[in-house]
């Protein structure tokens, strides 16, 4: 079985200078983070709301790792890391294919061969150093969750 090596699911730059995008942040709980990558430096979590500007609409959480000191962070840090990213509307899509409203057996065919598995209407999937989570309504992503991982 071969396994699909995946770089990261979204380019921030890229995310950070979309036209429709707006945001709010925050520094992310300790809880929420313990299966995230943890670099080697000194720093911390941040998160960021990602709302549609245009139509008001919440679109996700996008999870950083941050050197910047907290009261320094601002939204066009060249200083993060992606951590996670959380999607409930098909206005960004991660690895430029997977969103919201995507056919189940697309996804499917995206993972291919790496460890995946469906419980109720929900797939698992293990890309090496990030996992997801898909939730399926009607056969398509109604939501999904990625996150870099440590892996021992």
């Amino acid at each position: 079985m071969t396994n699909k090596t995946l770089d990261f699911p979204v380019n921030l730059k890229e995310i950070k200078a979309l036209d429709f995008l707006t945001v709010t942040s925050g520094v992310v709980p300790t809880s929420e983070t313990i299966k995230l990558y943890r670099p080697d430096t000194t720093g911390f979590f941040g998160g960021y709301n990602l709302i549609n500007k245009n139509s008001n609409e919440y679109i996700g959480y996008l999870k950083v790792y941050t050197t910047d000191k907290p009261e320094a962070w601002r939204f066009d840090s060249n200083n993060e890391i992606f951590c996670a990213i959380e999607l409930v509307q098909q206005d960004i899509a991660v690895w430029d294919i997977i969103k919201i409203g995507l056919k189940e057996d697309v996804l499917i065919g995206f993972i291919g061969q790496n460890f995946h598995y469906k419980k109720g209407q929900t797939i698992y999937a293990d890309f090496g150093k990030y996992d997801g989570t898909f939730w399926i309504t009607d056969g398509k992503i109604s939501k999904l969750e990625i996150r870099r991982i440590n892996k021992e």
